[in-house]
């Protein structure tokens, strides 16, 4: 059954065990690390159930997740685990997220070496892990949403040591969204463009796919990709103007994305 699971509240921490899918990261459009394109996945979970105040003018939140066996195409089980830290002060948000997949070969690894993997990094030069960071600023005042994404895989590319090209394939999502304008308070528009082509050191060694890693069924979930909802290779971009009150809505967008940018011509 999808969208199954069951939560335990203890005042504001929150446990719970489901499949429900996930969103991860400031855009409304693109995400870069978790998107609900697949199914969701089995996955343990604990949480913060809201912001929670460390003074005025300040608050965080956080959760934990970590996955039970996934079998890839090889016929082994991989994992994934991640944290995901929020951090508010005033009108600006602060995103950091750490995301390890692991498992996924002929090794002894199971969903307990995998949920602990994230604090005692055991074996995780052999595992694909990916941080990612963003910045939102929220001025409720004028209705303005402003923010900038970021994701830096470390794993190995070509054969290279992945400490040395750690940066390599760095991925980004940039946007805004406003409401009001010209007198008309309803009327909301925005932008959002994410980039997942070009790598830093491009000059040296290919740019490979952000998720081409077969261990971990490229990142799949059910034949549907999980992690960025622009997809491997690619990039988006995003246009689009509505109206919006309290009762009814319409949004007119535009899309433009390219895929297999890196090796097709044209893509």
């Amino acid at each position: 059954f999808n969208n199954l699971g069951i939560k335990l509240f203890y005042n504001d921490l929150v446990l719970g065990f489901g499949n429900w899918n996930a969103w991860w990261g400031p855009g409304i459009h693109n995400s870069l690390i978790l998107s609900n394109n697949a199914p969701g996945f089995y996955h343990y979970f604990m949480e913060i159930g809201d912001f929670e105040n460390i003074s005025n003018n300040f608050s965080y939140n956080f959760k934990f997740m970590s996955s039970t066996a996934i079998e890839n195409l090889q016929g082994y089980d991989y994992f994934y685990s991640a944290w995901f830290l929020k951090l508010r002060h005033k009108y600006l948000e602060l995103g950091i997220s750490r995301n390890v997949l692991s498992g996924g070969i002929d090794i002894k690894w199971n969903a307990y070496d995998a949920l602990q993997v994230l604090i005692n990094s055991k074996n995780i030069l052999m595992w694909d892990s990916i941080n990612e960071y963003y910045i939102k600023a929220n001025f409720e005042n004028i209705d303005l949403v402003i923010f900038f994404d970021i994701g830096i895989p470390k794993r190995n590319f070509a054969g290279k040591n992945q400490n040395v090209y750690y940066d390599h394939a760095v991925a980004t999502n940039m946007g805004f969204r406003k409401k009001g304008a010209m007198g008309f308070k309803n009327i909301l528009f925005g932008a959002e463009y994410t980039n997942l082509i070009l790598g830093r050191y491009f000059n040296i060694i290919p740019t490979p796919n952000w998720f081409d890693n077969k261990n971990y069924n490229y990142s799949s979930f059910r034949g549907y990709r999980w992690s960025s909802h622009s997809g491997t290779d690619s990039d988006d971009f995003l246009l689009f103007i509505g109206y919006e009150d309290q009762k009814k809505g319409i949004v007119y967008g535009l899309n433009f994305e390219r895929h297999g940018v890196t090796y097709n011509f044209p893509p």
